[in-house]
């Protein structure tokens, strides 16, 4: 912190020049240090020690991109662990109850499926995407698109009502049927 030397009321203002130009020097080589780590131009923040906080913020002006707080962290872009990711206590996916299953790459991991009707034609898959699909009502996959690996329009692939399929995405948008129970396949 700048070391101020006080001027006090009896001081003349001539005799306390020399005490005020040392006062702005020391406040100048503060904020020189400030600068060093805060560009506001930039509007960056560069620091090589830790940061302690209640609460983390981060927006991109539309966006709340992530948040961290005493109970959770909240991430609002898609985002990418480059080392691995310890879940101590659980694992949970979003889950949809839906009649309408989703054309393209599905965006939840997993869908209670509640339509006998119309059979599943699934999408693309994205490169190690889990999905599992519950059955509410009895439903068959079609499998003629070929995104299921090994899997084609002469397949048959049907899950029983409570039953389940668990699939998993490859490098090339297919999927692989890595579970089921209640299901079956031919």
């Amino acid at each position: 912190m700048a070391s101020i030397t006080t001027i006090l009321g009896t001081h003349s203002l001539s005799s306390s020049r020399l005490t005020i130009n040392n006062n702005f020097d020391n406040i100048n080589e503060e904020l020189g240090t400030i600068e060093n780590v805060l560009d506001t131009t930039q509007e960056t923040l560069t620091l090589s020690g830790a940061v302690s906080a209640g609460q983390l913020f981060v927006n991109n002006g539309t966006l709340a991109t992530l948040t961290v707080d005493g109970s959770s962290l909240t991430s609002g872009v898609e985002s990418t662990f480059q080392e691995n990711v310890i879940f101590e206590k659980g694992h949970q996916v979003s889950i949809m109850d839906t009649v309408n299953f989703p054309t393209g790459i599905p965006v939840k991991g997993a869908y209670l499926y509640n339509n006998a009707s119309t059979p599943i034609l699934l999408g693309p898959s994205n490169p190690g995407q889990t999905l599992v699909i519950i059955g509410l009502a009895q439903f068959d996959i079609d499998a003629s698109n070929n995104n299921i690996n090994g899997y084609d329009s002469q397949s048959s692939i049907a899950v029983a009502m409570n039953g389940s399929i668990s699939l998993i995405g490859d490098l090339n948008g297919k999927w692989y049927i890595v579970g089921s129970n209640g299901a079956t396949i031919s």
